[in-house]
């Protein structure tokens, strides 16, 4: 009897996937959120009803209120801890693709969701959250403001809206005026501030029937190869259980330990020591994760991380960075699977480099 009080979960925990935990089936979702809050010390310490938790697959969040009995979760659930945020953007439908490119960098911002935000990084979560065309860290980029302009997609097209009263916007040379929207097309130019930070936009429809989804998958071998190397998907480990008690308690969440990324240099000294926990093959690593937004030299889709279950070996790959990636001071070539131990050190571009600890 004492069994079916409890069930057995995996959660999604921000970039802890995959974590499992035996929690009482009559716990609440907020006596839930708060425990999770207080064995992952590491997540932004905002009010407690600023998370949610959903069942994977859904976008309306489980009920505050209901227990886990009342909501018929079951142990093959997956459950997703997040910031209550996912209504705040929408990704764009798989068959459209958008993108903007600065002229005088050539660096190119992808766009997968709307409304997108045009302009700079800031300390709340939120605006990160939906900003797409992060522009801080061009040399004219302090002209920007946070929130300078911002792109959505209605009807089958794209609009753009400025944002700032008093830092202008122009679509094709004209100056837009505040708080209006404007279609935006293919080839358009987007010119932000008084020193007109220049963005051409670019559009393309992907036929989804044409894309294939049935590429073999193959084991990388020690032997270098010139083809781009997909590693299986690791294969689940034997998780052990843990307890999470209705009231808190002692019996806190003990998730497994993944392999990590230890940050030992980088731009952003704030972030030297952290780690990038590995709880997922493949894994890419890149500008977009949270802890590298302040390297520029990191491209957002760098490293790929990859894992072969069989042989209990790990690689790397270079993704075509524009900067390069070092092991053990040993620059690789990219596209080929690279052999990479526990004790190694990585680096990504100039400044970055990081720890693989198992």
């Amino acid at each position: 009897m004492a069994n079916e009080e409890y069930i057995d979960v995996e959660f999604d925990i921000f970039e802890y996937t995959g974590q499992r935990a035996r929690v009482k089936r009559n716990l609440s979702v907020k006596l839930l959120i708060d425990e999770i809050l207080r064995e992952f010390d590491d997540i932004p310490s905002d009010p407690a009803n600023r998370y949610v938790l959903y069942l994977k697959g859904l976008d309306k969040p489980l009920d505050n209120d209901k227990t886990l009995t009342d909501l018929d979760i079951q142990p093959q659930d997956e459950l997703v801890f997040d910031r209550y945020r996912t209504l705040l953007r929408q990704e764009l439908p798989e068959d459209v693709s958008a993108y903007f490119v600065e002229e005088k960098s050539a660096e190119v911002f992808d766009v997968h969701w709307q409304p997108a935000i045009i302009g700079r990084s800031s300390t709340d979560m939120d605006h990160n959250f939906s900003l797409a065309v992060n522009l801080q860290y061009l040399p004219e980029g302090k002209t920007i403001s946070r929130r300078h302009a911002v792109v959505t997609y209605a009807n089958h097209h794209f609009w753009l809206e400025p944002q700032a009263e008093n830092n202008p916007v122009y679509l094709n040379a004209k100056e837009m005026p505040f708080g209006k929207r404007f279609e935006i097309k293919d080839g358009d130019k987007v010119q932000l501030g008084f020193n007109h930070v220049t963005l051409t936009f670019k559009q393309r429809k992907i036929n989804v029937s044409q894309q294939s989804s049935t590429e073999p998958v193959v084991a990388p071998k020690p032997v270098v190869s010139q083809t781009v190397v997909e590693m299986p998907a690791q294969v689940p480990s034997d998780s052990a259980t843990h307890m999470m008690n209705e009231e808190g308690g002692t019996a806190l969440i003990d998730f497994n330990s993944s392999p990590e990324l230890v940050i030992e240099t980088a731009v952003n000294p704030q972030v030297v020591g952290q780690a990038i926990p590995l709880s997922a093959f493949p894994m890419v690593i890149g500008r977009n994760h949270p802890l590298l937004v302040y390297e520029r030299d990191i491209s957002r889709q760098h490293l790929e991380f990859m894992f072969d279950p069989r042989a209990n070996k790990y690689y790397i790959r270079d993704m075509n960075s524009t900067n390069g990636v070092w092991l053990n001071e040993v620059e690789i070539a990219p596209n080929i699977a690279h052999e990479v131990e526990p004790g190694s050190r990585i680096r990504l571009g100039k400044v970055a480099t990081f720890l693989f600890r198992v």
